[in-house]
């Protein structure tokens, strides 16, 4: 049985129905029955409870041969690395208690620093602790930047008809969907032999913010789209102010992330070709159009 941590996510719903699919037995961990009922109607087992509530993930991971593990943003979250450290000392303490002997850790770029890194500071911690628990074998699946994270660029291109945030315009990073992740991760925990402590590198397109941008405008038909660097200051008043009620804790991590760009993300890819299938433009036009449509249509009705 696989305990999937996050199973009404980008990754985790994908994943779990993967594995449903696949005939494997799977245990959807998240906190809400609702949400959660698409996977029980699949033949999911529940577990509806707090991530942070080392006591309830024990028990989720009871019995489990292996676990997927995320760590569920809180946009809301007043002290953002409070938040993470709590979370980061239930997951640990609950692989302890439950004796459970193989994780799948989604981490990122970047977790191999210390510092200057905003939220993957989190994963970094992550995966120190899950790599000093005795006898667990433990796959950190480091990504690069989710492509859905440019979806929150569409209030500002429909309020302001530009897109930005602290990160520089033409440097190189890449990117990935996280239905990707969620078939990576299926692979491995269909057959979870991995040993040791693995890490992999999951690769995207390379694109730069200008790249996007251009791709944005003809994808949108909003020609002369352009992308700009703000001061770190003013991406932070941005992003709370963009009705998504996200924390100044929250924004100032999101913010050290971008400026920490440079140094998170590699500037090559090994073999010079992504290993994540899903182009950028392909994206855009499955997932990011219509949500642009929906959003010309909910203002059109307002």
């Amino acid at each position: 049985m696989i305990a999937i941590t996050g199973a009404t996510g980008n990754t985790g719903s994908v994943l779990a129905a993967k594995l449903i699919g696949q005939g494997i037995k799977v245990r959807a961990i998240g906190r809400s029955a609702e949400r959660l009922r698409g996977l029980k109607d699949k033949g999911a087992e529940i577990a509806i409870g707090d991530q942070a509530d080392q006591a309830f993930l024990t028990k989720a991971f009871s019995g489990a041969d292996a676990v997927y593990l995320l760590l569920p943003p809180k946009l809301d979250a007043p002290d953002f690395r409070a938040f993470q450290s709590k979370l980061i000392a239930a997951a640990v303490g609950a692989l302890k208690s439950a004796t459970v002997g193989k994780v799948v850790l989604l981490s990122s770029f970047g977790a191999e620093l210390d510092s200057g890194t905003g939220p993957i500071l989190g994963l970094h911690d992550a995966e120190q602790q899950i790599g000093n628990i005795p006898h667990l074998d433990a796959l950190f699946i480091r990504a690069g930047s989710f492509m859905e994270n440019t979806l929150m660029m569409l209030s500002m291109i429909k309020a302001q008809g530009i897109m930005g945030n602290p990160a520089p315009a033409d440097y190189s990073m890449s990117l990935v969907a996280t239905k990707d992740i969620a078939a990576y991760a299926a692979t491995v925990l269909s057959s979870p032999n991995f040993t040791g402590h693995t890490i992999h590198d999951l690769y995207g397109d390379q694109l730069t913010y200008n790249d996007i941008a251009a791709i944005l405008a003809k994808k949108l038909a909003i020609p002369g789209l352009k992308y700009i660097q703000f001061p770190p200051e003013q991406a932070v008043s941005a992003m709370v102010g963009m009705g998504m009620g996200m924390s100044k804790s929250t924004a100032d991590a999101m913010a050290e992330m971008s400026l920490g760009h440079e140094k998170i993300h590699p500037t090559n890819i090994p073999n010079g070709a992504p290993n994540a299938p899903t182009r950028y433009a392909q994206f855009v036009d499955e997932v990011l159009v219509p949500a642009w449509q929906a959003m010309q249509e909910e203002h059109a009705m307002a």
